[in-house]
């Protein structure tokens, strides 16, 4: 995927769907990976929920790299994990980031890639987490 086009689409889906800031949390994705009971908390007081905050234990963390697989390889109809698409860290998609990394050196992309921090910031912000 060009890193332009995904900017772009980044940058749309997030200036398309700030209007509906209130039906919705955005937390921090270190916050998310690191402390996602906290953002479960958030949640619950904002919206008047129950959910039970996650346990940031290492047994759970196990626990919800093998629920993803399971749903990845369901989602893809594979018996095997697609590590592209798989919504858990790998060493293949560390691999891809650092080769993708000498694309923001593109002019485009550095314009866009501080619009696009620009507006994750502001989201983070605007939802007071």
């Amino acid at each position: 995927m060009d890193i332009v086009w995904a900017l772009r689409g980044y940058i749309s889906f997030y200036q398309t769907i700030t209007q509906y800031r209130t039906g919705f949390i955005v937390a921090p994705f270190e916050e998310v990976v690191s402390n996602f009971g906290q953002v479960i908390v958030q949640t619950n007081e904002r919206f008047g929920t129950r959910f039970v905050p996650f346990e940031h234990t290492e047994e759970n963390i196990q626990r919800a790299f093998a629920l993803v697989e399971d749903m990845d390889m369901k989602d893809r109809k594979k018996g095997k994990v697609t590590e592209t698409t798989e919504g858990r860290p790998s060493w293949m998609r560390e691999e891809l980031k650092a080769r993708k990394k000498s694309e923001l050196d593109n002019p485009m992309a550095k314009v866009l890639l501080q619009k696009a921090r620009l507006i994750c910031k502001l989201e983070i912000a605007l939802n007071a987490f």
